[in-house]
């Protein structure tokens, strides 16, 4: 489990496009990735200033849904220019305060015009943060979900409930999800005993449930 020992840092970015970079190239995405399938995205982040000046305050996206943390895919077609796809933006209610960990996490999906082998090459990309921010970067895993994740086709009359023990995906939700956009479905690891479990915050309706 990520523990925040062994950290990447970016430090001195001038402009809100800079951030943790990883070269998917050498690992031929085009040959292991498959159009439009479901992938987990999970990483453990931190925002601060360096100094600690900001710890313990409200960061752009939590106060106001500005600057937020972006996961972009970059790809270049051998003939034609730099192209990039959003696969992911944090939202305002899961934004961390300055100097805290916290779990940047989504289901995303790859289009054929992404992963063609005539691409040149293949980034993954975090930025979107303030200018002067430091991001530091603990784990990054992408990932398809588990086994768990799915009905057993041949005992599907019989498996009504599956991956219920929250187990399956790490600190990805998946494939349960909020009833409302402005929820906040949480995978949560008890400290003492270590069991995984799902957590429903911000709800506002009596209905409000996982789903």
């Amino acid at each position: 489990m990520p523990d925040g020992t062994s950290t990447m840092r970016v430090t001195n970015r001038r402009l809100q496009d800079r951030g943790p970079e990883i070269d998917l190239t050498p690992m031929y995405p085009e040959l292991c990735l498959v159009p439009e399938q479901d992938y987990l995205f999970v990483a453990r982040l931190k925002l601060d200033m360096g100094d600690g000046t900001m710890n313990n305050t409200e960061t752009s996206c939590l106060a106001n849904n500005t600057h937020c943390p972006e996961l972009e895919m970059k790809f270049r077609h051998v003939d034609s220019y730099e192209r990039g796809y959003r696969k992911a933006r944090l939202q305002q209610h899961e934004a961390p305060k300055y100097g805290e960990y916290f779990y940047f996490t989504q289901t995303i999906t790859f289009s054929e015009t992404e992963i063609t082998p005539d691409n040149a090459y293949f980034t993954m990309l975090i930025h979107g943060v303030n200018t002067g921010v430091n991001i530091t970067i603990d784990s990054f895993d992408l990932f398809l979900p588990s086994q768990s994740s799915y009905h057993n086709p041949n005992a599907l009359c019989k498996e009504l409930v599956f991956n219920g023990n929250a187990e399956g995906n790490g600190f990805n939700p998946y494939p349960m999800l909020e009833t409302e956009y402005h929820e906040r479905l949480k995978v949560i690891r008890d400290e003492e005993d270590g069991n995984m479990f799902w957590r429903l915050e911000n709800r506002r309706n009596y209905h409000s449930s996982i789903r």
